[in-house]
């Protein structure tokens, strides 16, 4: 059995439902920073633990449930005690940051995965099974609120990095306030030295919520409606349309598949395909981004 313990307060429910739903994990308990100055807090969770050093002596995996950067020293000592690491996002961590950790983690020779639920949605599933080198890519999502939107933006650009698995070429972005005064619409056109090029629209437009991806390969189509929970695809001629069970395509059992992977890769001493690698160059993507956006806010 693999003993996981949670760090942070933000997400909490998300990951102890999914150890709980994995029979091959056992949940250890929980801690936060701010344990230690809100008492009361910490009487009202439960499996609280007070100190972080207790909580990683006690358990194999370390699960960061934000991507807060107050919790960057600790996941450098997490790792520096050999304990495998799950990390909600790394959004809010520089090039360097993450180059750090991937040194870490090397050394240490643990695995160390990002959550990307919707890699391991049943509709990405069969793409991945089915899948061909990819020629086109176009990545289509519409949310809800205003300050998740460039870290919508870096989570299809890391998983359009892990299908293409190629170097970047070019990038281009353009950014657009079509609804409001802040800017609403991130387009990216990427190009990748394989010849595979990509294009992604996030927006925030107060259209229903919306995440849709088209794949185009040799002899391939494939068309994956995240929000329906179906796809359609065409391969040598032949199509076929699949709808999925939404309970089972829920955020809480996305994550509880991609633990249950990383469990068997931990016990195997084995890594993930999915590798930090992939965050690096996503990081340098947003940085692109980020440029784009000071000079449209005017700010320099």
């Amino acid at each position: 059995m693999l003993r996981a313990g949670i760090v942070g307060f933000k997400n909490r429910e998300k990951y102890i439902g999914a150890l709980r739903n994995l029979n091959s994990c056992i949940y250890v308990g929980i801690y936060a920073p701010s344990f230690q100055i809100d008492l009361k807090l910490f009487n009202s969770i439960e499996q609280g633990v007070l100190s972080f050093e207790n909580l990683v002596n006690q358990c194999d995996l370390i699960i960061f449930s934000a991507g807060d950067s107050i919790f960057y020293p600790l996941i450098k000592e997490a790792i520096r005690c050999s304990k495998a690491v799950f990390l909600d996002s790394v959004s809010k961590y520089t090039y360097e940051q993450i180059n750090l950790l991937i040194k870490l983690s090397q050394e240490a020779n643990i695995q160390i995965q990002v959550a990307h639920p919707n890699m391991y949605h049943d509709a990405m599933k069969l793409y991945l099974d089915k899948r061909t080198q990819p020629l086109m890519i176009e990545s289509d999502v519409q949310i809800k609120f205003a300050e998740n939107i460039l870290k919508d933006v870096r989570e299809e650009v890391s998983n359009v990095l892990f299908i293409v698995k190629s170097t970047i070429k070019k990038v281009g972005t353009n950014i657009v306030s079509s609804c409001s005064e802040i800017p609403d619409l991130y387009n990216l056109s990427i190009e990748f030295n394989n010849g595979c090029f990509c294009r992604i629209l996030v927006s925030l437009i107060k259209l229903p919520v919306q995440k849709k991806v088209r794949i185009i390969g040799v002899n391939s189509n494939f068309e994956l409606n995240f929000s329906k929970s179906e796809s359609s695809f065409s391969i040598n001629g032949v199509s076929k349309i699949k709808a999925y069970d939404f309970n089972s395509n829920s955020t809480e059992k996305l994550v509880t598949k991609q633990l249950g992977e990383l469990y068997l890769h931990i016990m195997n001493s084995t890594f993930p395909e999915y590798s930090l690698d992939y965050e690096l160059d996503a990081s340098l993507v947003i940085e692109e981004v980020t440029r784009k956006l000071r000079v449209y806010m005017n700010i320099v």
